[in-house]
């Protein structure tokens, strides 16, 4: 009985420890980079949301085919995002997607940088449907940058 109590106490640390804190840490940053899969392709893309330097801010930085736009991002969107990808267990998720039934489309790359821990997940025209809302939210971020 022993034995399994402290195999539930380990799995439960465990699972606290893959977990990002409810706060946003200092280092939150996140980086999504799309290259289109055929040579020569247009559209090269790249996202990032960070925290100002100079201000507890945080700012939307948008590189599209090596034009850059910035937007200082609202708390309520930032802490918005910050918990899609908490619930998402991001974590825990894979490092690689792919659909190879599609042979052109893009090959995504997100990097978040959070409490001292760094997650890359690779995406292949998918992505997993955990991170759905944090999809959409980040198209929300791009319309108020147009």
């Amino acid at each position: 009985m022993a034995k399994a109590n402290l195999h539930i106490i380990i799995s439960l640390f465990s699972l606290g420890c893959t977990q990002l804190p409810k706060q946003i840490p200092q280092d939150f940053q996140l980086l999504i980079e799309s290259t289109a899969i055929q040579p020569g392709a247009n559209g090269n893309y790249a996202l990032m949301i960070r925290r100002t330097a100079s201000t507890d801010q945080y700012e939307l930085i948008r590189n599209y085919d090596n034009t850059i736009h910035k937007l200082t991002l609202s708390t309520y969107g930032v802490h918005r995002l910050y918990d899609a990808l908490r619930n998402a267990n991001i974590f825990q998720l894979k490092n690689s997607y792919a659909d190879m039934s599609v042979l052109d489309g893009a090959n995504t790359t997100l990097t978040l940088h959070a409490n001292g821990r760094i997650k890359v997940i690779t995406m292949r025209n998918t992505q997993p449907e955990e991170l759905k809302a944090v999809s959409s939210i980040l198209r929300e971020f791009e319309m108020e940058i147009r």
